[in-house]
């Protein structure tokens, strides 16, 4: 017996349901400072649909710093005073269809976005969070922020976490009233520094293995000589091979292997521009690069995502969005453009609207 259309349509459904879903070809979002995409106008945040980028209903009127997907939402933070034309307070969340605000927002810009124990973790320069005083780390539950009091005493640029232990890294000198420099660990109750930190700012850190890799603007860190990347093992630090010229500013993980992007052009002594990939010996590039600085990295499946505010890699267009599929760099339509330096600064994968398959539910009469 024939089976029926709406059988047809069901079996076709459910195969695309439990089919991989792959961000990079459907569903990857880009934040940072931009206003078109693809062409189009675009409010500092836009999805790719695996052809195209879309906008987000009327976005956010300013910088995106950090994106990151909660309960269900996917959540944007930065500096902003609008979403979807509603006002909000730097922060606010996307549903698939309309934005809204959290809580009440923060008083100044948000920096990083981490979810850690069933809360979705913000870090940047404010000093109040909905209406509870924070110093610059708050949490959000889905009904009311909480803070991690007294915390640091400076911004907070990126969130991670080592061992189970939720990580600040930013400019500051004290966490939770300790001396505690540019880098602390809060273990549920307190803040501990990681022996005496860094000489300067952290923009990102990784757990790598057994060991966290951070990275940053620093050239020194628990008292020895490293350049803008270090890792620490729970007792010390020490340097990643003779590190990079110039700021660190993203890590990842592809394919167990140790990805960092920034502002640099050499590592290790080798041209690499802006993306490097650790050996376990040596710093080695990814093909010829990107021709500009690399602020986020993003993996998913058996593809490295970089957003940024570079416009190429070799001779091939990449408008500061590139993907790495191990070989070789690809671009992302006609990427994002419209303000004097454009560049995306965050991404995330967000997959809650109904897309189209690439099997097309048809009605044959020769199915048995």
């Amino acid at each position: 017996m024939a089976p029926t259309l709406q059988a047809v349509l069901v079996a076709v459904a459910a195969a695309a349901a439990t089919a991989a879903w792959a961000c990079s070809d459907y569903g990857l979002v880009a934040g940072g400072y931009f206003t078109n995409a693809d062409g189009q106008e675009a409010g500092y945040v836009a999805q790719w649909n695996g052809t195209a980028w879309l906008t987000l209903g009327e976005g956010v009127n300013d910088w995106v710093f950090a994106l990151a997907v909660y309960q269900g939402a996917l959540v944007a933070a930065g500096r902003f005073t609008l979403a979807g034309g509603r006002p909000v307070r730097n922060v606010a969340q996307w549903n698939g269809t309309d934005w809204s605000e959290l809580g009440g927002g923060t008083d100044y810009m948000v920096y990083a976005l981490l979810e850690y124990q069933g809360k979705l973790v913000a870090g940047g320069y404010f000093l109040t969070a909905g209406t509870v005083p924070a110093d610059h780390v708050a949490a959000w539950d889905g009904r009311a922020w909480t803070t991690f009091n007294p915390a640091t005493d400076g911004l907070v640029l990126c969130l991670g976490t080592y061992h189970g232990d939720l990580l600040a890294g930013g400019e500051f000198t004290m966490a939770g009233g300790r001396a505690a420099s540019n880098i602390a660990r809060w273990d549920g109750t307190e803040w501990w520094p990681l022996s005496s930190g860094t000489n300067r700012f952290v923009h990102t850190m990784l757990q790598y293995n057994d060991l966290l890799m951070v990275g940053g603007e620093f050239t020194v860190a628990g008292g020895k000589d490293v350049r803008y990347i270090a890792q620490w093992d729970g007792a010390e630090w020490a340097s990643v091979g003779l590190g990079m010229n110039h700021y660190v500013q993203a890590l990842a993980n592809y394919r167990l292997t140790l990805i960092a992007g920034g502002a640099f052009i050499d590592a290790d002594g080798v041209t690499v521009r802006s993306i490097a990939q650790w050996t376990g010996l040596s710093w080695a590039p990814l093909a010829q690069g990107l021709n500009g600085w690399v602020y986020a990295l993003l993996v998913d499946e058996d593809k490295l995502v970089a957003g940024g505010d570079f416009t190429r890699s070799g001779a091939l267009p990449a408008e500061h969005v590139a993907v790495w599929n191990g070989t070789e760099w690809a671009q992302y339509g006609e990427g994002m453009c419209g303000m004097r330096f454009s560049n995306v600064k965050a991404l995330a994968c967000y997959d809650i609207l109904p897309r189209a398959s690439t099997a097309t539910a048809v009605w044959n009469p020769c199915l048995p």
